[in-house]
């Protein structure tokens, strides 16, 4: 057994940033023997376990085929013998796509430390447009202050443009949605989510009438949602589960509204 840190951590570190999480791969492993040494399973598609004193997550190194519609279309495949490349070799990014083992040495076997000299959201293989979300998560992954700067590299957009044509965003959960817009309503950076939405078309069906990205006057994510309605004429979220307490405040921005016309 192998154990590697992996991800947005190691991703964040080379940027001298800190993670607010840290994620791990192990290689060489089995449930069976990750239940043993006292990790709790927790994974419902493929084996994720909690470590059981830090509580962080830990995956079994696994292989992914696509094999129907959405976020869930997909077959895993976790045996022993999945190596930490071919696990890396199913992430979204390059710079994503990095490891570090317990004496701190870099695993980098598709450039992400050069993509992130170069300030590159380059994806790592063509099984990126197999994952529609990942449009969704590239949007969200601009609102980060330290990766605000970077541009998609654009092989990458091609692939976007793939997934949008192909419709598959409509077959995602949209609570899997809301969460990325929740995310990303309470970034540094909310505008550029709704920005990025906007200038690759995504909006089908979870946007459908959005036109208007800003909505960063407050800190606060719930008044940050009712300023998107409020700027976009309050035709947002039909098809997203929004919970109840965005749902009062956008209410109080259209009674103030109508009442000042402060948005038109």
């Amino acid at each position: 057994m192998k154990i590697y840190e992996v991800g947005g951590a190691v991703r964040d570190a080379l940027l001298d940033k800190k993670a607010k999480d840290k994620d791990w791969v192990v290689v060489g492993s089995s449930p069976e023997e990750m239940v043993s040494n006292g990790f709790k399973p927790i994974g419902k598609d493929f084996p994720v376990f909690l470590h059981p004193t830090s509580k962080e997550e830990y995956a079994l190194a696994r292989t992914e085929r696509k094999t129907g519609h959405g976020y869930h279309g997909f077959n895993f495949y976790y045996g022993k013998e999945v190596t930490l490349e071919e696990d890396l070799s199913r992430r979204d990014l390059t710079i994503n796509a990095i490891a570090k083992d317990s004496d701190g040495n870099i695993i980098d076997p598709y450039g992400g430390r050069d993509d992130i000299k170069k300030k590159i959201f380059r994806h790592v293989s063509d099984a990126f447009s197999e994952d529609p979300l990942r449009a969704i998560r590239l949007a969200r992954f601009h609102t980060y202050e330290h990766l605000k700067d970077f541009v998609i590299d654009e092989s990458t957009e091609k692939m976007l443009e793939e997934i949008i044509s192909s419709g598959e965003i409509a077959n995602l959960s949209s609570d899997r949605i809301w969460t990325e817009t929740d995310r990303a309503l309470s970034s540094e950076n909310p505008n550029i989510f709704f920005e990025v939405i906007i200038k690759y078309k995504m909006h089908s069906p979870f946007f459908n009438k959005l036109s208007v990205p800003i909505c960063d006057t407050s800190s606060n994510n719930l008044v940050r949602w009712a300023e998107l309605q409020a700027n976009n004429d309050f035709s947002l979220g039909d098809n997203l589960p929004v919970p109840n307490a965005q749902k009062k405040c956008v209410r109080c921005f259209d009674e103030v509204n109508k009442n000042y016309q402060i948005y038109v």
